[in-house]
């Protein structure tokens, strides 16, 4: 019997599912056959199955001179009950995040909800939201100066963070 562990890295290789996928859809077949759907050397195919079939996920037997290869499904059952809870957890998350889109509004019925992404500019600096000015006036709560004077700490510029063509200001 493999562990979690031991499916989930025979599992990782694409190569590895892709020889399941063969063996699921097209039954058992010979190692040679199979070699020859890849753009690897046989051997390298044979390592593949030798991992899968360490994993349990396939079974080998001779048939005359030929080594036949089968998909095994016990161990991807074991694998589907092991990953059962995680998927409840999700479809519950998900059927929720369902209800809360579902009780918003459609954008139609949004005021403003019928403009297009970029018709409205993204305020900079100073600028605020729906006008040039803060709420209540134009001086910040406690005055207009930043605490410890009106300077950067560090110098009075602010640091260079891109450069040139970063395509930010586009």
């Amino acid at each position: 019997m493999s562990s979690p562990d031991a499916l989930f890295a025979a599992l990782a290789s694409p190569s590895r599912r892709r020889l399941l996928e063969l063996l699921l859809r097209e039954g058992d077949q010979p190692a040679g056959r199979l070699a020859e759907r890849f753009d690897m050397s046989r051997p390298s195919v044979s390592e593949h199955l030798k991992v899968l079939r360490d994993a349990g996920l396939v079974a080998e037997h001779r048939a005359g001179r030929e080594r036949r290869y089968r998909l095994e499904a016990e161990p991807l059952m074991r694998l589907r009950d092991w990953l059962s809870p995680y998927e409840r957890f999700w479809r519950e998350r998900l059927a929720a995040l369902g209800t809360v889109l579902d009780e918003m509004p459609d954008e139609d019925e949004i005021p403003g909800g019928d403009e297009t992404p970029g018709e409205h500019e993204t305020p900079r600096g100073d600028e605020m939201p729906g006008g040039d000015e803060m709420p209540g006036g134009d001086e910040m709560p406690g005055g207009d100066e930043m605490p410890g004077g009106d300077e950067m700490p560090g110098g009075d510029e602010m640091p260079e963070m891109f450069g040139e063509g970063d395509g930010l200001d586009d």
